[in-house]
């Protein structure tokens, strides 16, 4: 079978089955792994991208330093960690200007700083197609660190943000009609320049309330499915709950063209989490309650008709490839 056909959540799975380490939380749960240090847990995590696959031509260098980057802390933000520092390795081709080549790295640290943190090192090397490879590290109280693990049903689910906000920037770039659209800077800024929720990470680990955490990097459907598998339950969402933005709504063509780019679109970064319903009062930032965490299956709520909700979203290694 080729990887191609496996996918890349399955092959993530088979890969975490080789591997026998001491970490708290091993690769395959969740983004990052966590490794006991005193009363804190150390959280580690990496993420790769690529020009093909991540960063449209109309990028600039800062932009796609700053989405790498972001990319990378967003899984820090999503154990409810404070992030300690990032390395950054470059794999770019010969070809490449060196003005390019700096302002990559100016939107890595524009990024870092940003967010309390510091770029710290990496590495530079010769590739045919810009790669850049983020590693994060981070530190967490052992009693506030948030997993994928811990949904119980009863819990609300609830996200944070508007939802399918890049996927309406990646519409607007593939199509001349929304050249001029009033919203458009607005999806693109969210689409090349995402905001890791670090601090929206940290308040929901300190409420007390959280009992699972994930971010919607890959779509909000995905990730749903990702906590489903790792706390063993599954969910019950209502679609006229789901906080659609405004540039959703206005490039889409129908209520249901809506709720695809909203669910099944990736890009927002934004964070996905259950919660105890008698403690939401004491979580201190925006969220919209979007469902409830049931015993098992994976429903949606359409007018009144139930539906399944499909597992689509981002997906590398897929057969069809990932959607936009």
């Amino acid at each position: 079978m080729k990887v191609g056909e496996l996918g890349e959540r399955a092959l993530v799975k088979q890969l975490a089955e080789l591997i026998d380490c001491t970490a708290v939380l091993c690769p395959g749960a969740d983004d990052c792994s966590a490794i006991a240090f005193d009363d804190h847990y150390l959280v580690v995590t990496t993420d790769m991208l690529h020009k093909k696959t991540h960063f449209p031509r109309e990028m600039s260098g800062y932009q796609i330093g700053w989405m790498a980057t972001a990319a990378t802390l967003s899984d820090i933000a999503a154990m409810g960690a404070d992030p300690l520092g990032v390395t950054m390795a470059m794999g770019i081709p010969r070809e490449a200007d060196v003005a390019f080549a700096l302002d990559v790295v100016r939107g890595c640290n524009a990024c870092c700083v940003q967010n309390g943190t510091m770029l710290i090192g990496g590495d530079t090397d010769e590739h045919d197609e810009l790669t850049l490879v983020g590693t994060a590290i981070g530190r967490v109280q052992q009693d506030k660190i948030l997993t994928r693990a811990g949904a119980k049903p009863g819990n609300a689910v609830c996200v944070t943000g508007g939802l399918g906000l890049a996927a309406a920037g990646v519409r607007m770039l593939l199509d001349s009609r929304y050249a001029d659209h009033p919203l458009r800077e607005r999806a693109l800024k969210k689409l090349f320049e995402p905001q890791p929720r670090i601090a929206y990470g940290q308040a929901l680990a300190a409420s007390g309330a959280v009992t699972a955490l994930i971010d919607t990097s890959d779509g909000l459907s995905l990730s749903l499915y990702e906590l489903s598998t790792a706390s063993n339950c599954g969910f019950c969402l209502l679609a006229a709950d789901i906080p659609v933005s405004d540039a959703a709504k206005s490039v889409s063509r129908d209520r249901s063209d809506q709720l695809t780019l909203a669910l099944y679109r990736g890009g927002d970064y934004e964070l996905l989490f259950t919660a105890k319903r008698e403690r939401l009062d004491a979580i201190p930032i925006p969220y919209t309650i979007i469902g409830s965490v049931i015993e098992s299956g994976m429903q949606l709520y359409v007018d009144g008709i139930v539906q399944e909700l499909e597992a689509e979203g981002y997906e590398h290694l897929a057969a069809s490839g990932p959607k936009v």
